[in-house]
């Protein structure tokens, strides 16, 4: 291509063109970089006005000031909880039940070793009277046979004489012998009876006084085993107001839990905590009075003592003019800078 020629002319022409315009491009990013505006600085917040007399609100959770905190007696799962919170109880009241499976274990095998004491005991008893029986009956049998024999003897001494002076015959002598001879052995046997009845009496009634003396120990056993489960029943320590239970039924409960319940032991007593802002707390001062507003009374403001400020928190004691004031609620408080 000659430089002469139409065609190389206008190439060099789109390709000034090219160039003129890339060259304005940059000097227009660069006009745009160099114009762009500076970050606006953050401006600082504006100060809280806290004039003598500025009365600011707050909101906080009304709890009760005087908490009776009932531990769980032993560990174990909530079997049933008796009391719902908001509820009053009396002193002695049963609040839940704990099933400890120890507990109910030691009962268990407690209650199973009376129940085979007992049953000792009364196998003895029954054995005892029937001993006894056969005691009377042995006794009779041996002074019967006794009785016989003592006959029997007589009748053989007088024939022995007889037989000796040959006043009776030889067979009539032997056989008075005989029947003696026999009668002894009988009494003598009957006798053995009475005495083996005698020492199996004695006997058992060394077996049934151990026997006793076992149930005894079964029966207090037992009844320690009671005990130990009747403390697993946690009852009201005084009269009150039921504001929390830790636990519900099924859930596991540990012997370290000090506040399983708790109870207001006078729920018109009450508090509430609020949290102001940090300027705020270096301006007010414990004791001073506040006002108190419960949505539950809209329209009557409870007077109120601010009377302890500590670790950001601020204490304010009031006392409910009702019972319709209660734990659990929110409490609108209006505190004045002083």
């Amino acid at each position: 291509m000659f430089p002469g020629h139409p065609t190389a002319k206008w190439f060099l022409g789109a390709a000034g063109v090219v160039l003129l315009l890339m060259a304005l491009g940059g000097v227009t990013v660069f006009q745009r970089q160099a114009k762009k505006p500076e970050p606006k600085k953050a401006e600082p917040a504006p100060q809280m006005q806290l004039a003598s007399g500025t009365e600011l609100t707050y909101t906080g959770t009304i709890s009760a000031r005087e908490l009776l905190l009932v531990p769980a007696p032993v560990e174990g799962t909530m079997e049933t909880v008796e009391v719902e919170p908001g509820q009053e109880v009396f002193e002695g009241q049963l609040l839940g039940r704990i099933r400890n499976e120890g507990l109910d274990g030691v009962r268990e095998a407690a209650r199973e070793q009376l129940e085979a004491a007992q049953s000792k005991v009364t196998n003895l008893d029954s054995a005892l009277l029937a001993a006894r029986l056969e005691v009377s009956r042995s006794t009779a049998d041996t002074q019967r046979a006794g009785g016989e024999y003592d006959r029997a003897r007589k009748v053989a001494d007088r024939q022995q004489l007889l037989y000796r002076e040959g006043a009776t015959p030889r067979l009539t002598y032997e056989k008075a012998q005989k029947e003696s001879e026999n009668a002894r052995s009988e009494y003598e046997g009957v006798r053995e009876l009475a005495r083996r009845s005698e020492e199996r009496v004695k006997n058992l009634t060394d077996d049934i006084e151990a026997a006793r003396k076992t149930l005894e120990e079964r029966e207090k056993a037992l009844e320690a085993a009671q005990n130990d489960l009747s403390a697993a029943e946690v009852h009201a320590p005084a009269d009150g107001v039921l504001i929390a239970a830790r636990a519900r039924a099924g859930d596991a409960v540990d012997a370290g839990m000090e506040d399983l319940f708790q109870i207001s032991t006078n729920p018109l007593q009450l508090k509430v905590i609020i949290e102001p802002e940090p300027p705020v707390l270096e301006k007010l001062k414990a004791p001073s009075p506040v006002s108190v507003l419960v949505a539950e009374l809209p329209l009557t403001p409870i007077d109120g003592e601010l009377v302890e400020i500590k670790d950001g928190k601020v204490t304010v004691n009031f006392d409910a003019p009702d019972a319709a004031v209660k734990a659990g609620l929110t409490a609108t408080v209006r505190v004045k800078i002083p």
